[in-house]
């Protein structure tokens, strides 16, 4: 991946969890605080599974595309 690319994806990504940690831990919850239940769960618990797994999502991304190739291309420098 080139380094544009890269230099988008990153912007995005952490844009992203900026919005996502706004909305898992603010406002959202605020929208899902009820006594309501779905599947046996109450509305406020899925609400923040979903969103930890958006995180999760992320930082996977991040790993994969971002942080480990830029490792990898940086171990033949040290000696």
């Amino acid at each position: 991946m080139s380094v544009p690319s890269k230099l988008i994806l990153s912007r995005i990504l952490m844009i992203l969890f900026l919005v996502v940690m706004t909305i898992a831990t603010g406002p959202g919850v605020l929208l899902v605080n009820r006594a309501k239940q779905w599947w046996g769960f109450p509305v406020v618990y899925l609400w923040g599974i979903l969103w930890y797994s958006v995180i999760v999502v992320i930082a996977m991304v991040s790993y994969f595309i971002l942080w480990k190739s830029s490792a990898s291309d940086h171990s033949g420098d040290q000696k």
